[in-house]
């Protein structure tokens, strides 16, 4: 793609950048071994930003064809100049930057998984979670990648392209308690493809195993008394609740509504 942005750049007028963005997205949703979404999607388009008398035009349209790239060229220009007739002309310079190059290209160099693996790999995986943990009211998996793929350039001759995938498994566990429902979730993975995360079932069990025992204690556990007690607040906890105090109460006086004392071990 950015060397068919680089042959459009032949055509720039004044300063100029041309940009191309493509988002690659696959999301597989299952609950209970029931797969309800399963979608595989592609969407992108390109922009042109155009400089004149100290004004930019901008225009946009989906789709990656020639006619799509010259047709934005245009509309972004019509759109400068018409600015500059409704203004005048007063030339204006731009700060002089250096043009920035470069390729950024993080996909895998693994085969990618076909869509029947991916949904083998959620249903293994809600197997085993079923068979280890039978008394759970529902088990939802959450399989969802996301590539954003970008090129630009610009009359100064900027030149760049990106690729960055980011891979992620949502696994969502509840029960059912004395007193209703409760539930946990884990979000794993990150940067790469969905073939460079280790998803499969039996290299997920330690955080399946941890997130279930959290959530049989979130399940065990009691009420707390209304009134004013002493706590002990986990330092992952102390600033979420600290915060919104802060912000609602006015500063600093909050604190007095919520102080407490680190202690060392929790």
């Amino acid at each position: 793609m950015l060397d068919r942005l680089e042959r459009h750049a032949k055509s720039f007028d004044g300063y100029t950048e041309l940009r191309w963005h493509a988002n690659h997205a696959v999301r597989l949703v299952m609950r209970k071994g029931a797969l309800l979404e399963n979608s595989d999607t592609h969407q992108g388009g390109v922009s042109a930003r155009c400089h004149r008398s100290g004004a930019f035009g901008f225009a946009s349209q989906p789709g990656d064809s020639d006619a799509a790239i010259s047709a934005v060229l245009a509309d972004a220009r019509a759109n400068a100049q018409l600015y500059e007739r409704a203004a005048g002309v007063h030339p204006v310079d731009l700060p002089q930057t250096p043009a920035g190059a470069g390729v950024h290209d993080y996909r895998s160099r693994k085969k990618p998984l076909s869509a029947g693996e991916r949904t083998d790999l959620l249903r293994r995986l809600n197997d085993a979670i079923a068979q280890k943990y039978p008394g759970l009211l529902n088990t939802d998996l959450v399989l969802s990648s996301l590539a954003s793929e970008k090129a630009l350039v610009t009359s100064e001759g900027a030149l760049t392209y990106s690729y960055v995938p980011r891979s992620v498994l949502f696994v969502r566990l509840s029960l059912q308690a004395n007193d209703g429902p409760v539930e946990l979730y884990d979000v794993i993975g990150g940067l790469g493809d969905l073939q460079d995360q280790a998803f499969e079932a039996e290299r997920l069990a330690e955080r399946v195993d941890a997130l279930y025992t959290a959530l049989r204690d979130k399940a065990e556990g009691t009420q707390c008394e209304a009134g004013t007690h002493d706590v002990v607040l986990d330092p992952l906890v102390a600033g979420i609740l600290t915060w919104p105090a802060w912000s609602l109460l006015g500063g600093p006086g909050a604190f007095l509504f919520l102080a407490f004392t680190p202690r060392r071990g929790g």
